[in-house]
């Protein structure tokens, strides 16, 4: 599957652990600067782990499935854009705050990015499945069509209860188009 590489190198990351030790790092240049990243990014940093360390465990058994991986697309939409606006906020902070904070924030944008991609790569690769309903329809015209297959093939078709040749005759040593005449059973 082409969307293996893409998977492995994301669930690698531990993006709420990253967070955590650059917050403490740079702790007094935040506290100067005023910015308060608690307030946007930790909790969409928590809601996105959870459905991140789900996949993780599925990539790992190789059973990935498209709603998980959809849970973690609805869970890195809203992070990609509050990771956005703060990449605005962090600059001006001075090295090497600014750099590492942009660095990880944009890591950040990548990712969400990344499982974008996965998820479109997994959508065009699924096989479409069928459903209960859809197989009992399919299988309901299929006896049907198989009947009609087998009588256009012996030359005869029954539509309501009159046999109607469909091959031509020969009579004669010619060949008439079609017999136009019905028989009754």
């Amino acid at each position: 599957m082409p969307y293996l590489p893409l998977v492995g190198k994301l669930v690698k990351s531990d993006r709420r652990g990253q967070w955590t030790a650059l917050k403490s790092k740079h702790r007094k240049a935040l506290a100067a600067k005023k910015i308060d990243f608690d307030a946007g990014l930790g909790p969409a940093l928590d809601k996105y782990q959870v459905p991140v360390k789900a996949v993780t465990k599925l990539f790992v058994d190789e059973k990935l499935n498209q709603p998980a991986l959809q849970k973690v697309v609805a869970a890195a939409r809203p992070l990609d854009q509050i990771a956005s606006h703060y990449l605005d906020t962090v600059k001006g902070l001075g090295d090497p705050a600014e750099k590492e904070l942009t660095a990880f924030l944009k890591g950040i944008t990548t990712d969400c990015t990344g499982w974008e991609q996965v998820l479109d790569m997994f959508e065009k690769s699924a096989v479409p499945s069928v459903g209960a309903v859809q197989l009992a329809a399919v299988k309901g015209l299929y006896g049907s069509l198989d009947r009609l297959s087998a009588q256009l093939e012996n030359g005869s078709t029954v539509f309501d209860g009159i046999i109607v040749q469909t091959r031509p005759r020969c009579v004669g040593g010619s060949s008439q188009s079609y017999d136009s005449q019905s028989h009754a059973d």
